[in-house]
């Protein structure tokens, strides 16, 4: 960990700096830390939106440095307690789920990740709706608002009465 930690605290420039997916603009506006005497800079460390990468490669090289635990890297379980909370809020709320752009952006990405995507988001919805999923985040989140599970969800069907989207919202609900 602290070999990684030295790397990315080092002052270098990244190899793929100077590869086929930058231009020559992208390199000129690059600021690597020598430029700047005695001052930390905000600087792109590893700019994967413009980078193909392969996500099982890193997986692999996380899992490999022990800095997630093997099996545990999906973002599904690496995400903070708070979104397991508000997931659980914004289903019995809105009776949508707010990542299931997300889900479609992967998908339109990539076609044949389909059905992996729908079989998660099925399974997941009613975990979710029964803030089962990551309960002990859950749990965890409500204690630190010092909020009861029973209020939360007396909240958020409070507030499906009074929306005027109500019946469509009780519809969404009803398809999980």
């Amino acid at each position: 960990m602290r070999l990684i930690a030295e790397k990315i605290n080092s002052k270098f420039i990244f190899d793929f700096i100077s590869g086929k997916s930058f231009s020559e603009e992208d390199r000129i506006n690059y600021f690597p830390p020598e430029d700047f005497e005695n001052r930390e800079v905000p600087r792109i460390l590893l700019p994967f939106h413009v980078i193909d990468y392969s996500e099982e490669q890193i997986i692999e090289l996380i899992e490999s440095k022990n800095l997630v635990k093997r099996g545990n890297s999906s973002t599904l379980k690496t995400s903070c307690h708070v979104i397991a909370a508000a997931l659980f809020y914004d289903l019995n709320r809105f009776g949508a789920l707010p990542y299931a752009l997300q889900f479609a952006e992967l998908i339109r990405q990539d076609p044949s990740i389909r059905k992996k995507w729908l079989i998660t988001l099925k399974r997941l919805t009613p975990l979710i709706r029964e803030g089962k999923f990551n309960e002990k985040g859950v749990n965890i989140t409500l204690e630190k608002i010092e909020m009861s599970r029973e209020e939360l969800l007396s909240t958020a069907r409070a507030q499906v009465d009074k929306d005027s989207n109500r019946e469509k919202i009780l519809r969404n609900l009803g398809l999980f």
